[in-house]
């Protein structure tokens, strides 16, 4: 049961990044910035429901999986593969695994109390970081 919840929830939020995402009208930039908005707004308005999966990921077995269509770092992994249009990204795992783990981190600090106010009002500054790593790589 908990299972169902958890890939249900995931599904449908990897739904709606995954708007953002392939939106042919944005730049990469704006496709980003509002990626982190929706996800910090996502949390704001849904705090036990954004905590219930980002805390929960790690407790299923391995062999449960979430469609990886709606699953929100494929989705955003598969992004970052199409910005890359002729640059050469060195590993585009680990730049994966850097963004979602800069953009969750402020998360998992809301939801275990170590972090006060709206996320929302740190996307600016979440943004700004992710494209430094960006240009990094």
């Amino acid at each position: 049961m908990a299972w169902s919840l958890y890939k249900r929830e995931v599904e449908s939020f990897g739904a709606m990044i995954k708007k953002i995402l392939e939106n042919k009208d944005l730049s990469n930039e704006k496709k980003i910035f509002n990626s982190i908005e929706l996800f910090y707004d996502f949390y704001d308005k849904n705090p036990t429901k954004f905590s219930f999966i980002l805390l929960s990921q790690y407790n299923f077995p391995r062999e449960l999986k979430v469609n990886k269509k709606l699953n929100p770092y494929h989705i955003m992994k598969e992004c970052f593969m199409s910005m890359k249009k002729g640059k050469k990204i060195k590993d585009i795992d680990l730049l994966s695994g850097m963004i979602f783990g800069l953009i969750l981190e402020p998360a998992r600090m809301k939801a275990t109390n170590e972090l006060k106010g709206k996320l929302k009002e740190r996307t600016e500054i979440v943004y700004k970081a992710c494209m430094g790593i960006i240009s990094n790589f």
